[in-house]
């Protein structure tokens, strides 16, 4: 039996205090690749640094990053290092951002624990899993190696694989993006 050394644990906004993580989430190929995509500036909202996978069930960022337009939001996952077979990947249902909606409490892309409930929550997990199965898809393990940066719509679902060897390191840095 496995035996966890360790909790996963993401630093919040890290490219407030580095300026290394600022000049990876703001080198000048990503930036302007989302500038394209947007057709405005990016702004940064968010950015969260991960040293081992965060076995996050999958999900949509728009059920927690909450914003006005929440289709006008970008992600981008950098790796810091290769990313190995075992170190809970990051998981990714392709053209999940072309399925329709789950709306909590029937109206809200975004999930909020008083209004909807950890009920609505565990629903929409089994949801997004749900609509993977009716289309035949599965899950994909990204194995990128170190500087290889992935950029994903908003209504893509995504969450973190098993980590099966606890040593093992997925250090990998994201960044939330909306237009100007």
């Amino acid at each position: 039996e496995q035996v966890r050394v360790h909790e996963s644990i993401r630093i919040v906004d890290y490219y407030f205090f580095s300026k290394t993580a600022r000049e990876l989430l703001f080198n000048i190929t990503t930036t302007e690749f989302i500038r394209k995509a947007f057709d405005a500036d990016p702004i940064l909202t968010q950015s969260l640094s991960f040293e081992f996978g965060s076995e996050q069930e999958m999900h949509r960022d728009t059920a927690f990053v909450i914003m006005n337009s929440p289709m006008k939001l970008a992600a981008i996952w950098i790796a810091l290092e290769d990313v190995q077979e075992g170190s809970g990947e990051l998981l990714y249902y392709p053209t999940s951002h072309r399925w329709g909606d789950f709306l909590f409490s029937g109206r809200f892309k975004h999930w909020d624990r008083e209004r909807d409930g950890e009920q609505q929550l565990a629903d929409w997990h089994a949801w997004l899993h749900e609509q993977g199965r009716k289309r035949g898809i599965e899950p994909i393990k990204f194995r990128p190696k170190k500087g290889d940066i992935f950029v994903w719509h908003a209504g893509l679902a995504h969450g973190g694989a098993p980590i099966v060897n606890s040593k093992m390191t997925r250090r990998s840095l994201v960044g939330h993006f909306c237009p100007t």
